[in-house]
C-alpha cells in the first residue's frame, strides 16, 4: 500500500528545460529588435510561469511590450521545446525506484500543453498522476491549491506528501500546503538560495531521491 506521496515540480527539478527556454526568449528579444540575454540573466526568473518570466525579461516600465512579446514567446517555445531539453542524470533511476512504493505527481507554472508534451517526448508521463500545469486549476504555485489537490487525489493528509522543487514558490506553495518541503540544488537556483528558504530536506544529487524515501518516513513517524 501506498502511503507517501511525492509532488515533483518540472523545470529544473525533473528536466533541464534552460537551453530552450533561453534560445525562445532570445528569438523573441531578437524579433522585437532586442538584444539578447546570456543564460544565467534568464534562467534566474525561472520558476513563475512564462507569463511572469517574459515581463521579468523586458523589466518594469516595459509592460506594454511583454504583452506584445508573449505571442512571440510562446510561438518560438512550442518550435523549439525538446531540441536542448534533457532529463536530469538519475532522475529515472530515482523513478523506477519510487514507483511501486509511492503516488507521484508533477505540479509545474509551466503551460500544461508544453508540460504534457514535454513529459510525452521525454518518456516521463507514465510515472505521474496527477499533472497539474499552469491553468489547470485557478490558482498555481505559490498558492497550495494544485498541492493539495495531488493529496486528495492520492487519498493521502498532506502531511504524508512531499513537494520536491528548485525554487522559492515550491518550497512556499508546500509549507502553505502543509506538506513536507524538499529543496534541490542542481536546478535553477544555487544550493545557497535553496538553503536559505529552509526546506525540510536539501538534496544535491537526483540520486539523493532514492534515500529520500526512508528520511521521510522516519520524519513522519517522528511528528
Amino acid at each position: 500500500m501506498k502511503n507517501l506521496g511525492l509532488i515533483f515540480d518540472l523545470d529544473g527539478t525533473l528536466i533541464d528545460s534552460g537551453p530552450d527556454l533561453v534560445t525562445a526568449v532570445n528569438l523573441t528579444l531578437t524579433e522585437l529588435g532586442l538584444p539578447p540575454l546570456a543564460s544565467g540573466d534568464v534562467s534566474r526568473y525561472l520558476g513563475h510561469g512564462p507569463g511572469r518570466l517574459i515581463r521579468d525579461v523586458m523589466g518594469p516600465g516595459y509592460e506594454a511590450l511583454a504583452e506584445r512579446a508573449f505571442p512571440i514567446f510562446n510561438r518560438h517555445y512550442t518550435e523549439h521545446l525538446v531540441e536542448g531539453t534533457l532529463v536530469y542524470d538519475g532522475v529515472r533511476a530515482a523513478l523506477d525506484h519510487w514507483r511501486t512504493s509511492a503516488f507521484m505527481g508533477v505540479v509545474t507554472n509551466k503551460e500544461q500543453s508544453w508540460t504534457d508534451e514535454l513529459l510525452r517526448q521525454l518518456e516521463l508521463a507514465k510515472y505521474f498522476a496527477p499533472v497539474l500545469g499552469y491553468g489547470a486549476l485557478p490558482e498555481h504555485k505559490p498558492a497550495p491549491g494544485p498541492l493539495v489537490a495531488c493529496a486528495r487525489h492520492w487519498g493521502l493528509p498532506p502531511r504524508s506528501c512531499v513537494m520536491i522543487g528548485d525554487s522559492e514558490v515550491d518550497i512556499h506553495a508546500g509549507r502553505a500546503a502543509g506538506m513536507w518541503t524538499c529543496g534541490v540544488t542542481w536546478g535553477n537556483r544555487s544550493a545557497a538560495q535553496i538553503e536559505a528558504l529552509d526546506p525540510d530536506f536539501v538534496i544535491h544529487d537526483p540520486l539523493d531521491l532514492i534515500g529520500l524515501f526512508d528520511t521521510v518516513i522516519s520524519a513522519i513517524e517522528q511528528a
